[in-house]
């Protein structure tokens, strides 16, 4: 059973910038500027039209003495649980690996010709589908891969599924069975250098996509495009 509309309050959420606070593995690392993040969080609000707002201001305890972060604060009246949960998702792939992979991914894919013309969810979808290392369990899509959707047929997803549905993971629905390639990394070494390992960080943090990484998302498209039109 869908919940009912009467959650109201406010979210504070911290971003990090900092790869030397992820020494371990890189699930607090957001990889996006300035005007990067903003265009994230106006793509939020065309999804969702929760009131979402980046700012300096502090007001949450700091365990950490890094200091490159941003606040995402969220204002929300009259929301389902569901609702809640899926926001906080999606801002989530700001820092959790491999999703601030595939969020930086979507960015720099404007870049590329064969994908210029696509919005922000379709080039979204095509990073979902290239690249290993997630689970279902902390995504709003399941790790099979997804439809490839637009920023119009996913605010209509979104409409659907804050109405009837409880699961978070199953939001952005499973692209039908296709076998796809998938980009592999090591996600637990950011300071690796060994190329064998698919280091995907440093070819990131200088906005480009790797070769290794971009043939992926190349061969992918095509089989996409052959199948699904």
């Amino acid at each position: 059973m869908p919940d009912t509309p009467i959650n109201s309050g406010t979210i504070s959420i911290k971003v990090y910038f900092s790869k030397e606070m992820n020494e371990g593995m890189v699930d607090n690392y957001c990889l996006l500027n300035e005007s990067e993040l903003a265009e994230y969080i106006k793509w939020i609000r065309k999804i969702t039209k929760f009131n979402v707002r980046i700012s300096k201001k502090d007001d949450i305890k700091n365990n950490y003495h890094y200091t490159n972060y941003k606040i995402i604060t969220l204002r929300f009246t009259k929301k389902t649980s569901y609702e809640i949960r899926l926001i906080c998702a999606l801002i989530r792939n700001l820092y959790e690996c491999p999703y601030n992979i595939m969020v930086k991914t979507a960015f720099l894919l404007k870049s590329d010709a064969v994908f210029e013309n696509m919005d922000f969810t379709e080039r979204f979808c095509i990073g979902i589908n290239s690249i290993s290392g997630y689970n279902t369990g902390h995504s709003t899509f399941y790790s099979s891969g997804v439809d490839i959707y637009t920023d119009k047929s996913l605010r209509k997803r979104y409409l659907k599924a804050a109405k009837t549905e409880m699961n978070v993971n199953g939001f952005m629905l499973k692209l039908d069975r296709v076998e796809l390639n998938r980009f592999r990394f090591n996600r637990y070494e950011i300071n690796d250098n060994d190329d064998d390992e698919g280091n995907i960080f440093d070819s990131l943090e200088e906005n480009i996509i790797s070769e290794e990484f971009m043939d992926v998302i190349t061969k992918n498209y095509k089989i996409i495009k052959e199948n699904y039109g």
